[in-house]
């Protein structure tokens, strides 16, 4: 593990650490068996209230989030972008409030500290340069309103504000480089899609991914836009009553007789990038972390599920279109564009179930994946270009709740990794890592029922 990058261990742990941390949870749910198909949901005796979704709670969050910068100069030259990752971790703090049967609204505030970032450093042996953007702390406010899919599984919608401390510099035997400088970010809008399934009597597991628009700074003359997507696991304690009492809100919802079967579907959302690049050249030596850019990505996926207990395991496999593009353009000289055009992907999962309509769970698999990078003349005309492919692994984790009998609502967070993605280039010479985070939320529907 020691020569992996910190980004990739703390999602594959943390991916591992959720399922397991949530058997202790699924060994004493009910499992959804056929006792529970054998009568309806709206009966109380089957299937708890939920979580009263109302008042105070408190959770602890980690967080991976890539980052890609748009640097311009006017009237001279863009670059679409430059790319860091970096892992957080923190509190939270909020209030729900309950406004009918099935539409749950809330506000919250979080802290964290972070670690990461991007960095450039050069060396020939003698003479250096090293430079790099490292995030110290970042806090957010927002708000959310969501829908209650089963009495236990709120999906929502978020949006709010962060604020962000990072500092940059540069150390150098060529240059004088100046004292290292922090710079508050202050960012709006910060918008995003979670769910949260109750896993516990009062204790309840958070998937949410953020995208957050933060404003162009000037370092004149160079002007750079950060954009970041993030994806947040989180475990949640609420303070409100939690009895199993329908009260006034009672029972609904679907609890299936077994997850067993074919299921297929279809997925949407949104990819971010970084690529990173280790080069050498007898005494020379050069690391830059990274390209960074993002785009929509939609797809189709299909497999099957063997439920055992209260545990699922089953394989799948996807097809996805993406719409990331790096660019970079020089007035009157061109441009050359990298676009992923489209992947697809075979993973297997295993999952908890952690309520009567719900499963958490891991994936893990091999992706491939195609694009193409072409050169512009100043005119707009490709001058040379091709397409390209790629081969590497993936991992990460989500939720899925079901809805009636043949669908059920997935969130997911995959984290994929490419390795010596130019095969042309020899491995002393020039290595290229690169790492996509897609967050997506899909419709799956199932056969087996």
């Amino acid at each position: 593990d020691s020569i992996r990058p910190a980004g990739e261990m703390c999602v594959e742990r943390l991916a591992w650490l959720v399922v397991i941390g949530a058997c202790g949870a699924a060994l004493s749910a009910p499992a959804a068996g056929a006792p529970v198909a054998a009568k309806s949901l709206a009966q109380p005796t089957l299937a708890t209230a939920g979580p009263a979704w109302q008042g105070l709670y408190v959770g602890i969050y980690a967080s991976d989030d890539l980052t890609a910068l748009h640097l311009a100069m006017p009237g001279s030259a863009s670059f679409d972008g430059i790319g860091g990752q970096s892992e957080f971790a923190g509190a939270l703090l909020g209030f729900n409030h309950r406004f009918s049967e099935r539409v749950v609204g809330g506000a919250e505030i979080d802290a964290a500290l972070a670690r990461g970032g991007s960095h450039f450093d050069v060396n020939d042996g003698s003479d250096f340069f090293a430079s790099s953007i490292t995030p110290e702390w970042g806090a957010s406010a927002k708000g959310r309103i969501g829908y209650l899919i089963s009495p236990d599984t709120l999906l929502y919608a978020v949006g709010g504000g962060v604020v962000a401390v990072a500092s940059y510099g540069c150390e150098a035997s060529v240059v004088v480089c100046p004292d290292r400088t922090q710079k508050t970010l202050y960012g709006w809008p910060l918008v995003g899609l979670g769910a949260e399934t109750q896993i516990g009597r009062n204790w309840r597991f958070r998937y949410e991914y953020d995208i957050k628009f933060l404003p162009t700074l000037t370092f004149d003359p160079i002007e750079v836009t950060p954009l970041s997507g993030t994806a947040n696991v989180a475990l949640i304690y609420g303070f409100g009553q939690n009895d199993g009492t329908p009260a006034t809100h009672p029972t609904f919802g679907y609890a299936p007789p077994t997850w067993t079967g074919l299921h297929g579907g279809i997925a949407g959302g949104h990819a971010m990038s970084v690529t990173s690049f280790d080069g050498s050249s007898g005494s020379f030596s050069g690391s830059f972390d990274g390209l960074g850019g993002g785009g929509l990505t939609v797809g189709v996926f299909g497999g099957y599920d063997q439920q055992i207990g209260n545990f699922v395991a089953g394989v799948e496999g996807g097809y996805y279109v993406n719409g990331g593009r790096l660019q970079s353009s020089v007035s009157g000289l061109g441009s050359v564009t990298v676009t992923a055009n489209s992947y697809y992907s075979l993973r297997g999962r295993a999952g908890v179930i952690v309520n009567p309509s719900t499963m958490i769970y891991a994936l893990a698999g091999w992706i491939h994946a195609d694009g193409t990078i072409n050169l512009y003349n100043s005119g707009g005309t490709v001058i040379d270009g091709g397409a390209f492919s790629r081969e590497g692994k993936e991992f990460g984790g989500g939720i899925e709740t079901w809805v009636n009998r043949r669908l059920s609502i997935r969130a997911e967070y995959a984290y994929a990794t490419f390795d010596n993605g130019l095969p042309d280039v020899p491995l002393d010479v020039l290595q290229v890592h690169s790492r996509v985070g897609t967050a997506t939320l899909a419709a799956v529907l199932h056969f087996g029922q």
